[in-house]
């Protein structure tokens, strides 16, 4: 007999031998049988699971099974492309074309451009390469290419500064300049500072041999995007300061919690908020807490199903979480003793058999972490739209000249 007051069927079932992975157990008896009470908590949320679980008659399977294999994982497609080596140069083609067009701008529009150039960068050109990092999923991308962008992108924020302070001094009076361009002009300080600290977190990100001062220092200057009043700024930074303090933790010799630590907002805001719970979920499990991170799995499944607008994002959703489940389920059987424990590697066996079963039933990839970054600086409209039949690549960014120096 088994009872689970979940939305669907009972998501895990839990045992006597069982008892050291779960928050609290009460028990109860009839005269025919004992049940189990078992309070689930769920991390960073008010949630809870109760699960009822017969353990004098158990549906377990007596017999060892092995565990079955996790199908591929693939990103899922990009509306427009059939190839991420050519949706990759064709995001490099919008930010050159921004790129070439700074230097025939008025004023402030000028940094615009390249803000907006380099926002295209972080945003959308190097996403698969990254999204495929995180999920673990190989990019036709090299990492040599992404550099390269990245490259790109710090050296258009340097002549940014540069930009505006040449327009400052060939502009003549606020006064005389159009209403639009002088709001840009304020808000342009702002966005350089917080694309400056994206752009350096996705840098030190990708580097598999990041430093802990490189990492602590990225970690520190996502102050900036922290402290902004954008909600979805917010999210991205606590997202990826998240990723940072993963790679830091796994550095270092003396675990912080601070990884398992409820979200700071309530607030949904996708994908950010989903992959910031896939990522805690994953550090639980790395820690022994494999209920926890199922049952926080089981939160970020209902909640996707609620804030993902779009059928495509939310069935991408939902197969990403069920790639992760299957991802704990397999670290917990590895972790049970073949021998004394045969049951509990039974029931993460059947799980994984559902979920393979229940969700792997058509062709659809997992949720990619797009965009990387919120669109911060918005790119103005070209004279020429982009062609997607150039040949591939960044070019330098060259028409953008230096001020000259007395």
């Amino acid at each position: 007999m088994e009872l689970a007051f979940d939305s669907g069927p009972a998501d895990f079932r839990v045992t006597r031998r069982m008892i050291p992975f779960v928050c609290t157990m009460l028990s109860m008896r009839t005269r025919t049988r004992r049940y189990s009470i078992v309070f689930v908590g769920v991390l960073g949320s008010a949630a809870a699971r109760f699960v009822v679980a017969d353990d004098v008659q158990s549906n377990l399977p007596s017999a060892h099974k092995a565990f079955p294999q996790s199908p591929p994982a693939r990103l899922g497609a990009i509306e427009g492309f059939d190839d991420e080596a050519k949706y990759f140069a064709a995001m490099g083609r919008r930010a050159d074309e921004l790129i070439d067009s700074a230097s025939s701008q008025p004023d402030t529009m000028k940094a615009a451009s390249i803000l907006a150039a380099a926002n295209i960068v972080l945003s959308e050109q190097i996403e698969p390469f990254v999204s495929g990092k995180f999920l673990g999923i190989a990019a036709s991308t090299s990492p040599d290419e992404v550099k390269a962008a990245l490259d790109n992108v710090d050296e258009w924020l340097s002549l940014a500064p540069l930009s505006m302070r040449d327009s400052s001094n060939s502009s003549g009076d606020a006064k005389e300049k159009p209403e639009a361009e002088v709001k840009a002009a304020r808000e342009i300080p702002r966005k350089l500072l917080i694309l400056k600290a994206f752009a350096e977190a996705l840098r030190v990100y990708v580097q598999p041999d990041a430093d802990a001062h490189a990492l602590r220092h990225a970690i520190s200057a996502l102050s900036v995007p922290l402290e902004d009043s954008s909600s979805e700024i917010n999210a991205a930074a606590r997202f990826w300061r998240a990723c940072l303090q993963d790679r830091e933790e796994k550095a270092s010799t003396s675990p912080s919690s601070a990884l398992l630590q409820p979200l700071e907002s309530t607030a949904e805001v996708q994908p950010y908020t989903c992959f910031h719970r896939l990522l805690r979920s994953k550090r639980a499990a790395a820690r022994g807490g494999y209920v926890s991170a199922l049952a926080s799995l089981i939160d970020a499944r209902e909640r996707a199903e609620q804030s993902f607008a779009l059928a495509t994002q939310k069935r991408q959703a939902l197969r990403t979480i069920g790639q992760f489940r299957l991802h704990v389920l397999s670290e917990w059987y590895a972790h049970l003793d073949p021998a004394s424990q045969t049951e509990e590697r039974d029931w993460c066996a059947d799980q994984a058999e559902r979920i393979i079963a229940e969700q792997y039933k058509d062709e659809v990839g997992v949720l990619r972490i797009r965009p990387l970054i919120p669109i911060i600086a918005p790119a103005p409209k070209l004279d020429q739209p982009t062609r997607l039949d150039e040949p591939a690549g960044n070019k330098p960014p060259e028409p953008v000249q230096k001020p000259d120096r007395e």
